[in-house]
């Protein structure tokens, strides 16, 4: 598998930690090799909270225990934020330390934490999400300082005595203040709170609401209840009464004093002869470790450290004689470059070595000595704390995941790529390219100004404004683009019976298409090339498809819709390609485009062709370029929709012509069988020359009619419009019904 590269400056290395908007991994920057960490949030979170958290960063610079920030970018499914790498989370060290702090390290954690949100507060912020995972202790030597990160929720503070009930709770529940839970507006008061709660969770190991039976629409009701009446919840049993006193200092005073909350503490510090040693539990944990190591050899409980993406462990999450596993491997293997999707990651994440689980040695009394050498080791940051980061996710199972891959994975582009199949090809017209710019621009009585009007037009901009999914774009816009049609054609049916691309990639399914009747083609033909032509396992469906249409509607992604309208094309073209070197030596490489389509994005129609050249590799196989030809803002004026109507239209007859005069000559090649084959390309093409005339009788009653007049819509998706064509045109059945009827 390739390095997964993060906006080509960054390479993941492992995991670290993940939530519900996204994944945060180790990495290290391209040029410089220096460590990073990567916050990767998935393009459909909005507002996006990567974009706040980075105004904040910026605004916050330079404060002590505040992250640094290096690069906000955007890399196919994710917007990515790069920043300073910091050591393990507050929750992550509590598991290490058996769950539960002494008081030394919650005081010494308090200290910290109350200059921390100070500081914050001064800047005009309020964090609104204080918990044990978002407070990262730092590395090297700043590995004794404490970070507040994820800010991603905050905002500037506003009048604290106007509070508003207007506002959904935010934060998390276990450690959320009264007021959040009220979904009152909050105020500084309210982070003071939260970190009042996480440092009790620190000391006690628990909270009282804690493992809460009840539905999970009644859990913040009873949470809310309990921290109302503290005293009787329990809260705080046998803890000093410091801790008590702290919950009084931020509700009764009339301005939050940060120094009297601080000397709160300090004095208690001072009273239990603590010293301000950088001596935390797990420093002591770990300097035994390190005792235990020197002492004598023991399994070395830290986890793994990979050097790097190519460190893998693919072994752990493979049975090898699973054709599954191989197979899936296999695809990764094979990509030229890996994208930045949730799948590759899923698949990074198996691969990655992965960190042990973490077991602390047991505690025990330390001789005089050894105290003097355990403060010296807390000092300069302390001990490295790496072997730490992302050791929460050693339990988690490996994910198995499908092996098929749509137009809605990144990597499905990739392969697309890697099997010849450009979706970028500009300068790769084709040689009848004027050709075909000229037919699109013929003019169309039917779409006169006297025949489109002003009203239509305004209708067409209403039920765009409307069309939110794919459904809706068929059923209300396009009626009016589509028009009247002879033309055979189909809705959203599943190309299940096309030979794939290549392996792992799902089945096309255009919303819709242009095809020819079956009978058409002679059997020899269909028996020979079925698999290419054919595209359902339906045969009545038509054969020969090379004219598609994709659509989205306002909430879909324009990203999806070139990747379908690309797989379309592919298909589309080869079956021309196999239908056009039928009964030759070799294929016909005439540089020429026969495999038309378009895509529709809120109100922007874009009109792409495809054709094939030679392999670069003898062996290789063929390969297939996509051009813009045309594109149109149909929502923008009425003679914009008319010229966009036009040309959509005229590349439908065109499509057709090209499927009918293919078909004639492959007929014409199937009926000489018994004669010597013609080797010549020159004879080929100059076949379909001579029987295009003798076709056009029947070409003349398949062409678009053109009348605006808006047919019935057709159906949902799921259960679409069949093959369509003159002989069915009164007949109905298993989704086959005439054109004016789907329209």
């Amino acid at each position: 598998m390739k390095p997964v590269l993060v906006g080509d400056k960054y390479q993941l290395d492992r995991r670290l930690g993940r939530g519900a908007y996204g994944e945060v991994y180790l990495g290290h920057d391209l040029d410089s090799g220096e460590e990073v960490a990567l916050k990767l949030e998935y393009h459909e979170v909005d507002p996006s909270q990567l974009q706040n958290e980075v105004e904040i960063y910026k605004k916050l610079d330079q404060g002590r225990g505040i992250p640094r920030f290096y690069w906000l970018g955007y890399d196919c499914e994710f917007t990515i934020m790069a920043f300073e790498l910091l050591g393990p989370s507050l929750e992550d060290l509590f598991n290490y330390c058996s769950r539960k702090f002494s008081l030394k390290t919650v005081l010494l954690l308090a200290d910290q934490l109350i200059s921390r949100f100070q500081y914050i507060h001064s800047k005009g912020f309020i964090h609104r999400d204080v918990k044990p995972n978002n407070l990262l202790m730092g590395i090297g030597t700043q590995g004794n300082t404490v970070y507040t990160t994820d800010i991603g929720l905050a905002k500037e503070i506003e009048d604290p005595h106007r509070y508003r009930y207007t506002y959904p709770m935010v934060g998390t529940p276990r450690y959320a203040s009264i007021n959040a839970l009220l979904g009152k507006e909050q105020s500084p008061r309210d982070d003071m709170e939260s970190l009042g709660y996480v440092l009790l969770y620190f000391l006690k190991g628990s909270l009282p609401w804690q493992g809460l039976k009840c539905k999970p629409e009644e859990k913040e009701k009873m949470i809310l209840k309990m921290k109302q009446q503290a005293t009787g919840s329990g809260l705080f049993h046998n803890v000093p009464v410091e801790f008590k006193k702290y919950f009084e200092l931020i509700s009764s005073d009339k301005s939050l004093s940060y120094r009297k909350l601080r000397r709160l503490f300090s004095d208690l510090f001072h009273r239990q002869n603590f010293h301000y040693d950088n001596v935390f539990d797990w420093t002591e944990l770990l300097y035994l470790e390190k005792l235990a190591a020197v002492k004598g050899p023991q399994e070395d409980r830290r986890p793994q450290k990979p050097t790097g993406n190519q460190e893998f462990n693919a072994a752990a999450s493979m049975d090898p004689d699973s054709p599954q596993d191989k197979t899936r491997l296999g695809f990764w293997d094979n990509l030229s470059r890996v994208p930045l999707c949730r799948r590759a990651l899923r698949e990074f994440n198996k691969r990655a070595v992965p960190p042990t689980a973490l077991r602390a040695i047991a505690k025990r009394e330390l001789g005089d000595c050894e105290v003097k050498e355990l403060q010296r080791f807390a000092q300069h940051g302390g001990p490295d704390l790496r072997s730490i980061l992302g050791s929460s996710l050693c339990s988690v199972n490996p994910d198995t995941g499908s092996t098929t891959y749509s137009s809605k994975d990144a990597v499905f582009e990739q392969q697309l790529i890697d099997n010849g199949i450009s979706l970028f090809s500009r300068d790769a017209n084709p040689t009848n390219w004027e050709e075909m710019q000229e037919r699109l621009a013929r003019r169309r009585p039917s779409l006169s100004s006297s025949q489109l009007s002003k009203a239509a037009f305004e209708d067409f901009q209403h039920n765009n404004d409307k069309a939110i999914n794919e459904t809706e774009v068929m059923c209300l816009v396009f009626p009016i683009i589509i028009g009247k049609t002879n033309i055979p054609s189909g809705y959203s049916h599943l190309f299940d019976n096309l030979e794939p691309l290549t392996d792992h990639m799902a089945n096309p399914q255009p919303n819709y298409f242009n095809v020819s009747h079956t009978v058409e083609i002679q059997r020899k033909v269909r028996d020979h090339l079925g698999h290419y032509i054919i595209p359902s396992s339906y045969h009545h469906r038509g054969v020969l498809p090379n004219f598609f249409l994709q659509v989205k509607g306002s909430e879909g992604r324009a990203s999806h819709l070139k990747r379908q309208i690309a797989h379309d094309l592919a298909v589309g073209a080869r079956g021309m390609l196999k239908l056009q070197s039928y009964g030759l030596d070799v294929p016909v490489f005439d540089n020429k485009a026969y495999t038309f389509g378009a895509t529709y994005y809120y109100g922007h129609l874009q009109l792409y062709v495809m054709h094939p050249t030679e392999p670069r590799d003898p062996n290789g196989k063929p390969e297939y370029h996509m051009t813009q030809i045309r594109a149109f803002a149909l929502d923008g004026s009425l003679d914009s929709l008319r010229e966009g109507i036009t040309a959509f239209r005229n590349m439908r007859d065109l499509a057709k012509e090209k499927r009918d005069d293919f078909i004639a000559s492959a007929n014409e090649m199937a009926n000489a069988q018994d004669k010597p084959k013609v080797a010549s390309v020159d004879a080929h093409l100059n076949s379909i020359t001579a029987t295009r005339q003798s076709h056009g009788q029947h070409e003349s009653k398949s062409t678009s009619t053109d009348e605006l007049a808006i047919p019935e819509r057709p159906s949902k998706r799921a259960k679409t419009c069949g093959l369509v064509g003159n002989e069915n045109r009164r007949r109905t059945g298993n989704g086959v019904h005439g054109d004016e009827r789907d329209e």
